[in-house]
Order: C-alpha cells, then structure tokens, then sequence
C-alpha cells in the first residue's frame, strides 16, 4: 500500500489528496496534496521509528482531519500498527473508549494535535501514566523525509487495530493489515464502479471503520477526500448534504440515523441551495437500514437532483477491515416478508396481493462478490439453504487476522469451520439470508428477543413505534427482562417536555401498538429524556448496555408502565 501511495506523489503530486473544511459556507479549508501527504508521512514515521521499533502500537489521538492522516500515513510508513480512537474528553464514553484501548494495546506513544495536547496531558495524568509519551505532530520538530526509510512491509503487516463499536460488547481490537487494506478498497471499487480520482468524504470519524474506509478508497485510487468534523454533523446535519453539494463529492457514507435527521431537519430554504447530482453512491450501513427512511430521503432530495439509483444500502463490520456487500448505481431491492415466518427463521417474500399490516420490510445490501459466504446455524454450523436465516460466515482477503491479545474470542470468531469441514470463515454474528444471490441482513444474534419461544428482531418493534408516534419519540432500545421465558420492555426517548397526563397517554399508545405485535410477551414501556438511550460512537443503540441500565434500576424515567414481572423494583414473591 505504502508503494501505492507514494506512486502517487509521484504521478499526480499537485492533486489534492485529503481536504478538511473547517467552514462550508465560506469554504475556508485546510487541504494536502499528495506531495505534501507523502513528505509529511516520511517526515512522521522517521521521527516515529527513532522512538517505536516498527511492530509497536501507537495510539492516534485526533480530530478528523488532515493531521489525522499525516499521522496514520506516517505509521504505515514506518510499519507500525496505528491504533485511531476518539479523543479522550467531551464525554464520560469516549474517555472509557479510549482508555480501554490503551490498556488493550499496551501502546506507549499517543499521537494528537497542539490543540487537543492539554487534553490528552491532562487524561494521561489523571490515569496515572507517566509511561505513556504524548507527541504533538504539527508542534514538535520532526525528522527530515529524506531520513525515512521503508521498512520490509508485506500483505501480512498490520496496519492498523480497528476496535469495534461495542454494540453488544465490549470492544475489541481487529487486526487489519496492509493487505487487507487493498484488498476492501478494491472490492468497495468494483462493487460501486467507481473510477480513478473518485471523491469521497463526509463525517464519518476517522476512528471508526466506516471512516476508515471512506479514507482508503480515494487515497488508493487517486482522488480525494473531503471531511467534516462528526459534531458539526450532529448539530447541523445539513451541512453534511452542502458539503457534498459544493465538492461535488460522488461517494459519501452514513448509518440510517444520519439520513433520518436530514429527512427530519433539513429547511427549505437549505434544500434549495444543494445540488445532489453529482452524488452517485450514497452508502446505508452501519446500522438496521429502514426502507421507509430511503423512500423519504429520495422524496425530499430528488428536487435537488438526488436520484434513486443513489441510494446504496451496504453491509460491513470491522472483522471484515469494513465493506462486505452493497450495490452500484442502481435501485436497491427490498422484499416483504412474513412476520410471522420471520420469527421461525424463515424468509418468505409476499407478493403484492399477500402483504398484509404485519409484513416486514427488508433491504438488500446487494451481492456479496468479494467473499466466499455462508449461512449457518449458529449452534450447529450446519450450512442452510436458500431462504433460511442464519448467522452470516464470511471467508475473504478482506477478513482480519483476529483480535489483538484475545486468543479466546479469535478461536470463537475467526478461521472457523462449518459442520462439513468447510473453513478459514469469520462468524459476523449478524443473522441474515441470501435471496437470488443478494445478502438480507436481519439483526444480531446478541440482540434478538427470544420470549416465550418466538424471535423478535428489536429495530422492527422500535421502528413501528416510530411510525405510530413520528413527532413525540425520538431513539428507542427495546429489550428483553426477566427468565427463560421473559417478556419484552421498550425504553423510549422522547421529543419535548410533556405534562404527566400527556406521558401516561403516550405510554399507553406505544403499549396498544406493541401489545398486537408482542401479545403477553409485552412487559411495559419506560418513557425516558433525550440522550437516555446509550449509543456507540457511530450512533448505532447499545441495547445490552440499556438492559443493563434497566435491570440496575439505574434509568430516570420520565414515566414507566410496567407489568410486575418485569419491574426491577417490584418485590419477589415467594
């Protein structure tokens, strides 16, 4: 990868390979060429190897943006194996991210900005790790580029430690390396078509493997990426769309929340300064993709020259560097199915005379080209056919080497066999099908609720919930309470304040809604505030977290309707 790179210092030097804008509007911009990218990478990683043996971890402390890259360049470079994370501050969850990965990784050296330097300092001494040395690359003197020589650097290098979300676990360290590096930005290049000087971006951080992955595909290619700082986003997720509307960006990627907002958020007199047109991969992935969230972001953005050939629903995980399956230009395909066939692990589209109030909506993420897959019972490994749901398996050059010192966990999850002998596959521990060759993702394993001998798929209660209640809710988490046979409690954000009476009646819509879905397996809804509902740093719900939270009777909610079996508080009787 690292001759890849710098071929293209070489060939297209004055091209602008990395552009960070600080403001849209005014187009004020802190932007590398590839010349400047390479020397800037030479310069970091000779400094690097004159304090890390190559091998060693170093941790990268930044804010999306140019220095970001500069220091994740220069660790590859100098074959040491970066490990991105969120700065430690702003937030109780990203300083336990980050900590936990610095314990993980045994790093020794913490790379960040002059500006995020006191913060680092200050998180560094209040862990008690003197042995810990931060460096601030845009203020240090660095070694001269020409110092820089490449150490022996093959497919098998790591390059990076990609730490999971955490969804429903704590997270851990993939070990990705050069190669596999490549390997997914090439299998993301043939899937979406797409051409050399591609421009990519967006907010999607840099920690992350979306982000990563939304870096490496213009850099490998030969075209640019344009960033924006995630909280930007969050505060205004127009900008996102103006973005790509002013850098003409061709690919940019999100989770479904983030098309939501901007379905829910975005003003008219904001539409009418974008121009969508040139946007022709806009990938879904990340999280459960709702089908009536790509209707509506088409509807209200094809004024402005959005097609629906756009619309790019994917499937990735970090195990896999991150893209795995998605579709080019062209409409994504989404199939009704059978509810309640659904539960018994059966999919079974219905025709347009057989869709009835319980039919599901699911989106293809398209055909998996790049892997060898499978569907297998999780509990037997047993391969199953065309139209039973299974744990999806994967086997490719894409896939990791394992996790970083978890032995254990690398044995459950990587290079495993199906029950025929079949091997060298990773358990993705998300439950799908394949249905004329394209993979439908249904939930993970971790989070379905079994109650009562039926399956429940959370995302579907909380989206009907959604629908009924659009303008009152905002994020739910339904979880499952209680023993073996269980029953099920949605803990449920709400938009506003709302008088007493108000809450009494909105808890007892939502429990009427999931009373005909759930019947007697419905334990009772907890109204919640904004931000109650935990989430990964990619916005994706923590559920296993929230049921937690529940069952420690450590949630303050605004209002709680709950059966006695399902109350933590309610006493036991004997």
């Amino acid at each position: 990868m690292t001759e890849i790179l710098r071929g293209h210092a070489e060939w297209i030097g004055d091209q602008q390979a990395v552009v960070l804008v600080e403001d849209v509007a005014e187009a004020r911009q802190d932007a590398l060429t590839y010349s400047q990218l390479d020397h800037d990478a030479r310069r970091v990683a000779a400094t690097l190897l004159e304090r890390v043996a190559p091998g060693e971890r170093v941790l990268l402390a930044y804010p999306s943006g140019t220095e970001f890259v500069r220091a994740f360049l220069g660790c590859l470079y100098a074959g040491i194996v970066a490990v991105p994370a969120p700065l430690p501050a702003g937030g109780n969850h990203y300083m336990k991210r980050t900590t936990g990965i610095a314990i993980d990784t045994g790093a020794t050296t913490v790379l960040t900005g002059s500006a995020q330097l006191p913060a680092v300092e200050a998180w560094l001494e209040g862990q008690g790790w003197s042995h810990i040395t931060p460096l601030a690359t845009d203020a240090i003197e660095l070694a001269d580029a020409d110092d820089w020589a490449l150490p022996h650097i093959g497919a098998d290098t790591p390059a990076l430690i990609q730490y999971t979300s955490g969804t429903t676990t704590d997270p851990k360290g993939v070990v990705i390396t050069h190669g596999n590096l490549v390997s997914n930005a090439g299998a993301l290049w043939e899937a979406t078509g797409a051409h050399e000087g591609v421009r990519s971006g967006g907010w999607a951080p840099l920690y992350h493997d979306m982000g990563v992955g939304q870096l490496m595909l213009p850099l490998l290619s030969g075209g640019t990426c344009v960033l924006i700082a995630p909280m930007v986003f969050l505060k205004r997720p127009h900008v996102w769309l103006e973005l790509i509307s002013r850098y003409r960006l061709e690919l940019s990627a999100a989770p479904n929340f983030a098309y939501e907002l901007c379905v829910q958020q975005t003003t008219d007199e904001q539409l009418a300064r974008l121009d969508l047109s040139g946007w022709r991969w806009a990938l879904n992935g990340a999280e459960p993709i709702n089908l009536l969230t790509l209707e509506q972001f088409r509807a209200k953005f094809s004024a402005v020259g959005y097609r629906a050939t756009t619309t790019c629903p994917v499937y990735g995980l970090a195990e896999a560097t991150v893209y795995v399956s998605g579709i080019g230009e062209a409409a994504p395909a989404a199939r009704s199915v059978d509810a309640v066939l659904l539960e018994k692990d059966e999919f079974v589209p219905l025709g347009e005379a057989e869709k009835h109030a319980d039919a599901h909506e699911l989106v293809s993420c398209g055909p998996v080209r790049d892997y060898a897959i499978r569907i297998v019972d999780a509990d037997s490994r047993e391969v199953l056919p065309e139209g039973r749901i299974g744990e999806i398996w994967l086997r490719g050059n894409s896939v990791g080497s394992g996790y970083w010192r978890n032995e254990a966990e690398s044995r459950r999850v990587f290079d495993v066999e199906t029950a025929c002998g079949d091997g060298g596959y990773v358990r993705t521990g998300d439950l799908g099908v394949l249905y004329e060759d394209e993979l439908y993702v249904t939930g993970r394993i971790a989070e379905t609720l079994e109650v009562g001998g039926r399956r429940f798929y959370p995302h579907h209660l909380e989206r009907e919930v959604a629908a009924l209640l659009p303008k009152a809710v905002a994020v739910g988490a339904a979880i499952k309470v209680g023993g073996p046979v269980g029953s099920v409690v949605l803990v449920q954000e709400l938009r506003g304040r709302y008088g007493r009476e108000r809450l009494a009646e909105i808890a007892e819509q939502i429990r009427a809604c999931l009373h005909r879905r759930l019947g007697s397996a419905l334990g009772g809804v907890v109204l919640v505030r904004r931000g109650a509902v935990r989430r990964t740093t990619s916005g994706k719900v923590r559920r296993v977290e929230m049921r937690e939270l529940f069952l420690d009777g450590a949630l303050e909610p605004l209002y709680s309707d709950l059966s006695p079996a399902a109350d933590p508080a309610a006493p036991l009787i004997a």
